[in-house]
């Protein structure tokens, strides 16, 4: 498979409450500075994802979608290309997570793949 069409990889989005209690549940998860990962293999549906910013964390509407939005970006850059297939992921962000530089979010989240035995390739991102 070529780069372009590793890159171009749609990854699904965990939507209901159930498939967010069931990788909470049967999952692995891993603690880091900008967010908990928390992963579970599905069945045969692909790499699926769900994002968590509470409104504990961040009070602002504004605040909460700009984590999204940078989760969002290294989602689509990592997992598509370096996670294992078939699982589900499911980010949870920290305090730090809006004040990382996007490279150590890159960074952390190759890094909690590696703890968690959930990552195809490692290279090294400058």
């Amino acid at each position: 498979m070529s780069d372009f069409q590793i890159n171009t990889h749609k990854i699904s989005s965990l939507k209901k409450r159930a498939g967010f209690l069931r990788v909470q549940k049967e999952g692995k998860k891993w603690i880091s500075k900008s967010f908990i990962l928390q992963i579970c293999p599905n069945d045969n549906e692909g790499q699926r994802f769900g994002l968590v910013v509470t409104k504990r964390l961040y009070k602002l509407a504004v605040d909460r979608n700009r984590v999204k939005r940078r989760l969002r970006e290294a989602i689509s850059e990592i997992l598509p290309s370096k996670a294992l297939n078939n699982y589900d992921y499911v980010f949870i962000a920290r305090r730090d997570t809006i004040s990382k530089p996007y490279k150590d979010l890159q960074k952390d989240m190759l890094w909690c793949l590696g703890k968690l035995e959930a990552i195809e390739r490692v290279d090294d991102i400058t």
